[in-house]
């Protein structure tokens, strides 16, 4: 299984769900933690999201990202 990121360079890299938890994990647990204020909670929310990704990634890996999505995400 691969998923489609486009990069700030606009160019496609293939991710496998490992590459993709790996690369986005502390950013997401960071973003939870702002969010929630709880150690515990925020680590739920992010298995929660991986396991719900794990589950669907066939489908989302098919997928394009829209033009600018990346930026949209890192503001």
């Amino acid at each position: 299984m691969e998923l489609c990121i486009e990069t700030a360079k606009e160019e496609t890299v293939n991710m496998t769900f490992e590459e993709v938890y790996i690369k986005n994990r502390r950013l997401m647990m960071h973003t939870a933690m702002k969010i929630l204020n709880n150690f515990a909670d925020a680590e739920d929310c992010v298995s929660e999201a991986f396991l719900r990704l794990s589950k669907n990634f066939r489908k989302y890996s098919s997928l394009e990202c829209p033009k600018g999505a990346v930026d949209k995400l890192s503001t």
